[in-house]
């Protein structure tokens, strides 16, 4: 009987048979469930996220340096835009500009800044953002299909949000943006005041938001339709916080039971009698 096991146990790795036919430890056994459990969980997530379009692909070198590269300009792009200054050439919002620019990326990061807040304005974080989830799903070994598709998508919740942000934040003076005169970007100023002179501001609010769901959908399909679900298990999670809560409030209660106030009592010296029982 050894040297059957240890033959099979040669030929076929973990795959182990079960302890009732060998006699083998509990242990084996669970050991050989708790595989078959996890590559079960494996190919499932692996299938679930080829159905919302993501596929696993081979890191090879070129890949590997196309990323990097693109994280490079990415976190140059976010520095520059970081550190815009109304003041670095080629701003016209002042007479004298800054010789040489105080923008941390130099003089191409303060162009940079300038033309990311001067045509889209404040939405372009979010548009940051959006670039920052891709980059994080590559490096997770994930492709992303239909990229320039997605990047126009990303582009439409840009522009969406720096006209919501005219239509909403502007009026109140709340956030007015680092580009004085044009707070929200040339084309989110445009697209809200054209709208608003036609539908007004409900109706303008509400096309903006469409555009954002819409946007949202096209660049980030599978976070938008997963976000109900994990919705569902955050609230479903605040449930049993609540049930471990019911402890603390029996004990409060038992607390305060203990910690009376003394009922009313006539004058004559009731009340002390009564708070001493």
């Amino acid at each position: 009987m050894t040297s059957h096991f240890l033959l099979d146990f040669h030929l076929l790795g973990w795959v182990i048979t079960t302890k009732e036919t060998w006699g083998l430890p509990g242990d084996f056994a669970d050991i050989h469930t708790m595989s078959r459990t996890q590559k079960n969980r494996t190919s499932q997530s692996r299938k679930h996220l080829e159905d919302i379009g993501l596929r696993q692909f081979e890191p090879t070198l070129f890949r590997r340096v196309l990323w990097l590269v693109g994280c490079a300009l990415l976190v140059f792009v976010v520095i520059a835009v970081a550190g815009f200054d109304p003041a670095d050439p080629p701003s016209t919002l002042v007479s004298q500009v800054n010789s040489p620019a105080a923008n941390p990326a130099g003089p191409v990061g303060a162009s940079i800044a300038w033309w990311c807040y001067r045509i889209i304005g404040p939405g372009i974080w979010v548009f940051f953002s959006l670039l920052t989830v891709a980059m994080v799903t590559l490096a997770r070994g994930y492709t992303i299909t239909h990229p320039v598709v997605r990047c126009l998508g990303a582009v439409l919740v840009a522009v969406a949000v720096s006209a919501l942000h005219e239509a909403w934040l502007v009026p109140l003076g709340l956030f007015a943006g680092p580009m004085v005169g044009l707070p929200s970007g040339l084309l989110g100023s445009e697209l809200e005041l054209g709208l608003a002179d036609r539908f007004g501001g409900l109706g303008s609010s509400l096309i903006l938001l469409t555009a954002l769901g819409l946007g949202l959908l096209v660049a980030a399909d599978e976070i938008v339709l997963a976000f109900p679900a994990t919705l569902t298990r955050w609230i479903a999670s605040t449930r049993h916080l609540s049930q471990l809560g019911a402890p603390i409030r029996h004990a409060s209660s038992a607390l305060g039971t203990l910690i009376r106030r003394p009922a009313p009592q006539p004058a004559g010296g009731g009340a002390w009698a009564s708070y001493e029982e």
